[in-house]
């Protein structure tokens, strides 16, 4: 199994869009964002057991993540997928899919504790089972643990499932608007009190076509404002950026670094149609990003 520079944890899932169907999920699209970087990286979730979902295991494996993927007698998870004038997908999630019936083993355990980062959110959380096995990993995992907010329609006591998650977090990724929520779930009134009630040392916030800030303990925050693009579709960017964050910091890079980079790398990825299209990103020269 070896050693995973980052290990994600939650849904995957197909987006349809009105004329085609996408493989995605957070967790999917960020580590496969994150392996386009240059990151060793793998994906915990669980599929159908359909004859057309043996092809999801191959797709991970051309995207160079290495897949952990249970199967089990639920449907692969699906959403509909409709974007506003702004280029904002809506999403309409199907409830009771395989990632939420996702089960401990041995080896999810010796995958936590042996990456260097770990990531999940909160919709791979919905259902009981899943969330207690991802307790159980998080118990067990001595790194850098990511939780992107990442919330949607349909996801029932998403405010008990925020504030739990964020007792095992030591970077937040958050958007504007889950800013506020997380907030008022949390009770503080400012960033530098959600900094003194948890052990988070890192709170990086976008705002879309404005930028993103990034707050840091006990230092002052950085904003980094997005470079102008032709916006095709922003899903996958908050993907983007989040992988891109994470690569910032296995590089160790200072903060604001780590800032400019994801905020140029999801604004690439605002450029096409769909969450993740690696001909695009090699096509656009993203890696030179890097240097």
């Amino acid at each position: 199994m070896g050693h995973f520079d980052l290990v994600c944890f939650g849904e995957i899932l197909y987006d349809f869009y009105e004329t085609r169907k996408v493989l995605a999920g957070a967790p999917l699209n960020t580590a496969s964002f994150a392996s386009f970087l240059g990151l060793k990286t793998g994906l915990i979730s669980a599929i159908g057991n359909k004859k057309s979902d043996e092809k999801i295991e191959q797709e991970l494996t051309n995207r160079n993540v290495e897949p952990f993927l249970q199967r089990n007698n639920y449907s692969t998870g699906e959403a509909k997928i409709e974007l506003d004038k702004n280029k904002v997908p809506r999403f309409s999630i199907e409830q009771n899919s395989a990632y939420d019936h996702i089960r401990k083993t041995e080896t999810l355990v010796n995958l936590a504790e042996n990456a260097d980062f770990f990531y999940f959110g909160t919709l791979g959380q919905r259902n009981k089972k899943s969330r207690n096995t991802l307790m159980e990993l998080l118990s067990a995992r001595k790194s850098e643990t990511v939780y992107d907010v990442n919330l949607r329609r349909g996801i029932y006591s998403w405010e008990s499932i925020v504030k739990n998650s964020l007792k095992y977090t030591s970077i937040l990724k958050i958007n504007e608007e889950e800013s506020v929520k997380v907030k008022e779930v949390t009770g503080c009134r400012n960033m530098k009190q959600l900094f003194d009630e948890t052990n988070l040392g890192h709170i990086f916030v976008t705002l879309g076509e404005k930028g993103a800030y990034l707050y840091q303990r006990d230092e002052k925050p950085s904003f980094v404002e997005a470079p102008g693009v032709n916006v095709v579709d922003t899903t996958g960017c908050g993907d983007a950026f989040t992988a891109a964050l994470i690569y910032g910091f296995h590089e160790r890079w200072f903060g604001k670094r780590i800032l400019e980079f994801a905020v140029d790398f999801a604004s690439q990825v605002a450029q096409y149609e769909g969450a993740f299209d690696y001909e695009f990103l090699v096509e656009s020269e993203t890696k030179s990003v890097k240097a």
